[in-house]
């Protein structure tokens, strides 16, 4: 799907357990059973949402018409974890972050995805 031009503004809005945003004239809306963070992607080409409670593992990037382009989990390498937030954090990258137990202690993790992919590239801890 080619990304927007300027002119073209999704008009990205996101609640507590919803977020929307507009495509070819019409309105996207989604709704969640739980708390969410979203963000709309720097490509302009979809949004990701991931539930931001802690205690959910199910994270989405749609593409602007609604549907879903991935689905994503947590990384393997750190079962029982789940998702706290995503976001852009200065850079380029689009971090998903995640709170995992390590020797007794909860740290947070920020896990780098990549929107086209829908892999994670690279991980590391932020707290």
């Amino acid at each position: 799907m080619p990304a927007r031009g300027p002119e073209e503004a999704i008009s990205f809005s996101k609640g507590e357990n919803y977020c929307s945003w507009n495509f070819a004239g019409q309105r996207v809306l989604k709704e969640f059973s739980f708390p969410i963070g979203g963000v709309e992607l720097k490509e302009g080409d979809g949004v990701a949402v991931v539930p931001n409670s802690g205690m959910h593992t199910q994270g989405y990037i749609f593409n602007l018409d609604g549907s879903v382009r991935h689905e994503f989990m947590p990384p393997d390498e750190f079962p029982n974890t789940g998702f706290y937030a995503i976001r852009y954090d200065g850079g380029e990258a689009l971090k998903v972050i995640v709170g995992v137990e390590r020797h007794g202690c909860y740290v947070d993790l920020a896990c780098v995805l990549n929107p086209v992919t829908g892999k994670y590239e690279d991980f590391f801890e932020i707290r």
